[in-house]
């Protein structure tokens, strides 16, 4: 899903003094006209393009229409020209209706910029970059409108230099566990030239990423220090493994395993994959550091939605009038429904203990 900015913050029913904004959004420089930009820390974080794209086909191959029928990256490559279509120029506005967002995915370019450059047109500009004058031009602005750029292959190293940027004390504050791995992820056998084809392809993004990591380990060197990074990584190691220990019981890593986990820690998994999800530990279910370890996306942006105060928007379960109970996801799904055939839905008090109900009764993935 695209969110477009500034709308979504805007629509986010928060608290007037907004202190962090963390979420799947699309830049625009619109943003700045809800957040102070002089005293904003932005930050975001780029992943590797060969692995990128491996895994952007594997996870969204049902999704994306350009890789609904070539079964592999190399059968796309070998016939590109057929199976991908450039879609809406622009942000593709999925928040008019649910109605345009499903009719937009069936069609022939859903959600086409993850096919290209995908990276690139999450930071705001066009997917289909490919002059490199441009593309350094873009890469500029990025430069200049974010404070840092992590790495995602350098998890590690990223969230440390997050934690020091931000002023955070504690390295439970930058604790974190593996998600949305494929169980059935196999060693991917290396074939070159599918991979130059990938960063042809992807040239923007591949400038970008280059980029980055340069100005990624520059910075290590230069500010954070090489040996005061090296150190910090064996503490945050040792103490990763001491909460993971602490919270975690066992990773489920088949379809069996995952039902008999609870409904708000079992994960989504896209069909053709096997997304590994966690069991927590008998001690570890009582503290909330391991509760939001395991807890997916979905039910972890519902939670921070309702603690803004979307109650009403977000309930887990809807009750139609003459067709018993839907969720969320059945009613988005029967967009014939009109919204008189929802009643008015009372607006309970957010306590914490109203929010740890919301993990049993989330959307029942499996």
């Amino acid at each position: 899903m695209v969110l477009k900015a500034p709308e979504t913050v805007e629509n986010s029913r928060s608290e007037p003094k907004k202190s962090v904004v963390c979420n799947h959004l699309r830049f625009t420089p619109d943003v700045w006209k809800v957040l102070n930009k002089t005293n904003t820390f932005a930050f975001s974080i780029i992943r590797e393009p060969v692995s990128l794209f491996y895994s952007t086909f594997a996870y969204f191959k049902e999704d994306v229409a350009a890789f609904l029928k070539p079964n592999t990256p190399k059968e796309f490559f070998d016939n590109v020209g057929e199976y991908y279509v450039r879609g809406i120029d622009g942000f593709v506005e999925y928040n008019k209706t649910e109605k345009l967002r499903l009719k937009e995915l069936r069609g022939k370019t859903s959600l086409w910029w993850l096919a290209r450059n995908h990276q690139m047109f999450d930071f705001g500009f066009d997917a289909e970059l490919e002059n490199a004058d441009e593309i350094y031009e873009a890469i500029e602005k990025i430069e200049r409108n974010y404070d840092v750029i992590l790495i995602m292959e350098y998890m590690m190293e990223s969230l440390l230099i997050l934690k020091d940027r931000l002023g955070w004390e504690s390295f439970d504050d930058i604790a974190f566990i593996v998600m949305n791995a494929n169980g059935k992820h196999k060693t991917r056998v290396k074939d070159t030239a599918v991979e130059e084809k990938i960063r042809s392809w992807n040239r923007a993004d591949t400038l970008l990423y280059h980029h980055f990591n340069q100005t990624f380990f520059r910075y290590i060197k230069h500010n954070y220090g090489t040996t005061r990074m090296e150190s910090d990584k064996l503490k945050l190691e040792k103490r990763l493994m001491e909460i993971r220990r602490f919270c975690i019981n066992s990773r489920t890593e088949t379809l069996a395993e995952r039902k008999q986990l609870k409904a708000g820690q079992k994960v989504w998994s896209p069909k053709g994959a096997n997304i590994v999800g966690y069991e927590m530990s008998k001690y570890g279910s009582e503290y909330d550091i391991c509760r939001n370890l395991v807890r997916p996306e979905l039910p972890y942006a519902q939670r921070l939605k309702i603690k803004q105060g979307n109650v009403k928007e977000y309930l887990p379960i809807y009750c139609v009038k003459d067709k018993g109970n839907f969720t969320v996801r059945e009613v988005l799904q029967n967009l014939n429904l009109k919204s008189e055939d929802l009643p008015v839905l009372p607006v309970p008090v957010v306590t914490e203990e109203y929010l740890k109900t919301l993990d049993d009764n989330y959307w029942k993935y499996d």
